[in-house]
């Protein structure tokens, strides 16, 4: 879960490999036959299938057709866990963010050297990080507000240990300039930029190292990094709490008042939450029913209502009639779900710039779209896993 900005590509885990005979372990199956895919804006190669132009349907990344576990969709960069436990990276590297030692930018994948054992990442605006099978955290990219955890204000090129965290992390979550990380005994630490109270301080002061959340109501077990606010939630699936930027009720508690304390969203009582994303400027949920609910920003329809420049500063249900959603992301002028059919559909903005940006309150249907497993938006793209079973040999 995390936040984004305008969706204008998006990755997805495909499968395409063949294999010989007919004996398959399904576990090694649905390794094998995993793997990334793009859509959407491609300036800066962040769709990582070796060129730069943009597409409104799924493109396999280059090198990416299987064996990938987990995707993550930054500002202009995207990340890739592989079955092996390495970490890819492809797009914008202005900061380092791809992770491999340079600021050159990469149209495909290129593996970040130094980190293994990974079993998951989570893009930035700017800056990368990934979590490792012993519970440490690493960071890499922008650094200008201690976001990288090491303690210093340096960027970093390669991945650098986030420090006081080993052993501990059960996920991780990357905002525009903030980290997060949830640990094993449920405490939420936040490290980063904290000038709109997005690490839960009342100071505006950023801090380089991971700090607990203090005053958070529940212990939590899932956490969000939107541009500049964070959220958890509780053990019980219906407790949400958020924090940080709320300039357009992407809170969720019915004021536009900047939180530096963790608040409770005030969702319906029936609802427990399956999934949920936050941008820089709204936020999306869906329940153990399939149902999808909005609030926060909706300039150009990300809300899956008319477009208005109105704060939504409460969470309302959005009028979804393809399915039942199992899983949402959430960009800056889009919002993207997954449905329990394994199909995906957008609605807001297709393009977050230019003087023709495409939009649409209607949920449309991303072609190519078909069973999906994972979708996560980024600033101007969406990653996703998909699953393609094989064709067996008679």
């Amino acid at each position: 879960m995390r936040r984004s900005t305008a969706v204008a590509v998006a990755l997805v885990l495909v499968g395409t490999a063949g294999v010989t005979g007919c004996r398959l372990d399904p576990r090694d199956v649905l390794l094998d036959y995993v793997g990334a895919v793009a859509w959407g804006e491609n300036r800066s190669g962040q769709l990582g299938d070796g060129t730069q132009l943009s597409h409104i349907a799924l493109t396999p990344v280059q090198d990416m057709a299987s064996n990938v576990i987990r995707v993550s969709a930054g500002a202009s960069h995207s990340l890739a866990v592989s079955r092996d436990g390495f970490v890819w990276a492809w797009g914008d590297n202005s900061y380092g963010q791809l992770g491999n030692g340079t600021t050159t930018p990469s149209l495909v994948p290129v593996r970040v050297p130094g980190l293994e054992g990974v079993l998951n990442v989570s893009a930035g605006a700017m800056h990368s990080l990934a979590y490792r099978s012993d519970g440490s955290v690493w960071a890499w990219g922008w650094n200008q507000f201690g976001q990288l955890g090491d303690g210093t204000f340096e960027d970093r090129h390669a991945p650098v240990q986030v420090i006081g965290l080993s052993n501990t992390v059960l996920q991780i979550a990357a905002g525009d300039r903030h980290s997060l990380a949830a640990t094993f005994n449920r405490e939420v630490f936040a490290w980063g930029d904290n000038n709109n109270g997005q690490l839960g301080k009342s100071a505006p002061a950023p801090i380089a190292q991971p700090r607990r959340v203090d005053y958070l109501p529940a212990k939590s077990y899932e956490i969000a990094a939107g541009g500049s606010n964070s959220m958890a939630l509780g053990l019980e699936g219906n407790e949400l709490f958020a924090w940080g930027d709320n300039h357009f009720g992407q809170i969720g508690d019915g004021t536009t008042i900047t939180r530096y304390t963790a608040v409770r969203v005030p969702i319906p009582e029936d609802v427990i939450i399956r999934s949920f994303a936050v941008s820089g400027g709204h936020t999306v949920m869906a329940d153990a029913n399939g149902r999808v609910f909005t609030w926060g920003y909706n300039i150009n329809g990300q809300l899956g209502q008319p477009p208005d420049q109105v704060p939504h500063p409460t969470p309302a249900q959005v009028s979804f009639t393809n399915g039942s959603v199992t899983e949402v992301a959430a960009g800056d002028w889009h919002t993207t779900v997954l449905t329990s059919a394994k199909t995906v559909f957008t609605w807001g903005c297709l393009d977050g710039e230019g003087p023709r940006p495409t939009c649409s309150v209607q949920a449309r249907s991303v072609p190519g779209a078909v069973d999906v497993q994972f979708i996560e938006a980024g600033n101007e793209h969406d990653v996703a896993t998909k699953y393609t079973p094989p064709v067996l040999e008679q």
